[in-house]
């Protein structure tokens, strides 16, 4: 265990965490907050809102608990959310509220630019429209 604090205290002095300002968290939750709005006045089947809402309240709650869990549980949510369209993605392909699916890959594709969450989940978000074949 001695060895793992070591190199863990190493390695976040040589490579720090990249840590969002308030501004950037205040835009996170106010999208966030907006999109919960729109997502519950939009027509979508109940069964897909419910998800998305669900996504979007972990979302929120990470940003408000940015302070004591750090990027860890923005980086927890956006990866949820990301296993969550690739699992409903036929449902979401037959949606007619494809701007509510447009924006929420955007508000994923914005998380994960702010919490750095690595090349390998980068390039898995780039190629995410792909892969869904979905959205715009």
């Amino acid at each position: 265990m001695v060895g793992l604090e070591f190199c863990s205290d190493t390695l976040s002095r040589v490579t720090p965490e990249d840590v969002p300002d308030e501004a950037i968290l205040d835009e996170l939750k106010h999208d966030v907050e907006a999109m919960i709005d729109d997502v519950d006045k939009a027509d979508i089947v109940s069964t897909l809102k419910a998800v998305i809402l669900d996504h979007l309240e972990s979302i929120r709650r990470a940003v408000v608990e940015y302070k004591i869990r750090g990027t860890q549980g923005l980086r927890q949510a956006l990866d949820s959310g990301i296993g969550s369209l690739l699992r409903h993605r036929d449902e979401l392909k037959k949606t007619e509220s494809q701007h509510i699916v447009t924006r929420l890959m955007n508000l994923f594709g914005k998380i994960d630019s702010y919490v750095g969450v690595g090349i390998a989940a980068q390039k898995l978000f780039g190629r995410m429209t792909d892969l869904l074949q979905i959205g715009g």
